[in-house]
């Protein structure tokens, strides 16, 4: 019985390695370099979108209700459209030095086993958010939970994509290393997949943006706090566009931190030296 289990388990062990390699030559060779490009194109000629829409908008906007303040609502577009201005420039600087800052800084790790667990979890996983969310969008005729399942299972699979070709991320599988370097180098993965995933979560939040502000000149509000709040929530999703700056920032200061325990472990080492 236990050998039969053995090879049970090495028979799936085969299935899933083969599964993997053929999605690396087939499926996802050159797939997160041509991804990041387009997602990064579409963000960046969407905030330009959107700064015309803010105003274009405001206008509407002040034409359908009289109860609102045109002044105010006026401003309130033109200083949309040159945050958005603004931003583009932003997000058109800083995503670049994204890949920069994953080129620069080599990590090492002794094999791709957590890279391979980790890729079968999020696969599964995002198969399951999809199917998911269009059985719910069915049973309660809301599309919205499709929406977020498609878009759950496009990030997962975006993370499998990452775990399947490390090299993207500047990562070497070396044998010889120590287990505190594992530790920095599969912390670093998610740190970097991270950075890898900030150009299509941009485009997302551009695209999410856009869609609420044309919608904002076709629904009918009732209420000026209903208008308010969509405004809101126009501003927050155009937030997105400082994911990049904020991703930057916050990898400059984690890989400060890992130059710090890199110095610390290596001080054995030196000490064995002298």
């Amino acid at each position: 019985m236990i050998k039969s289990t053995k090879n049970e388990t090495i028979f799936i062990e085969k299935i899933i390695d083969k599964l993997f390699s053929w999605l690396k030559k087939n499926v996802y060779d050159n797939f997160i370099e041509k991804s990041e490009k387009s997602a990064t194109k579409c963000g960046l000629v969407l905030l330009y979108f959107i700064a015309a829409m803010s105003l274009i908008t405001s206008i509407v906007l002040v034409l359908k209700y009289n109860a609102l303040s045109t002044a105010y609502v006026l401003i309130s577009g033109i200083v949309g459209l040159l945050v958005a201005i603004v931003f583009q420039y932003i997000a058109a600087k800083t995503i670049p030095a994204l890949n920069l800052l994953i080129n620069n800084t080599p990590v090492k790790q002794s094999s791709t086993v957590i890279l391979d667990i980790f890729a079968i979890c999020v696969g599964i996983l995002g198969v399951i958010a999809l199917l998911g969310g269009l059985v719910i969008s069915i049973k309660i005729s809301d599309f919205e939970f499709f929406v977020l399942g498609f878009a759950t299972f496009i990030v997962c699979e975006y993370w499998l994509a990452i775990a399947l070709k490390p090299e993207t991320l500047n990562i070497e599988i070396v044998k010889n290393i120590s287990a505190g370097e594992e530790f920095i180098g599969i912390l670093t993965f998610f740190a970097k997949g991270s950075l890898k995933l900030i150009p299509l979560v941009f485009c997302g939040a551009m695209i999410f943006t856009s869609y609420q502000l044309i919608a904002m000149m076709f629904i009918k509000y009732q209420y000026i706090p209903e208008i308010n709040l969509s405004a809101i929530l126009v501003a927050y999703s155009l937030c997105g566009a400082l994911l990049p700056l904020f991703g930057y920032i916050s990898f400059i200061a984690y890989y400060f931190t890992i130059d710090i325990a890199r110095a610390i472990l290596s001080i054995p080492e030196k000490l064995d030296k002298k």
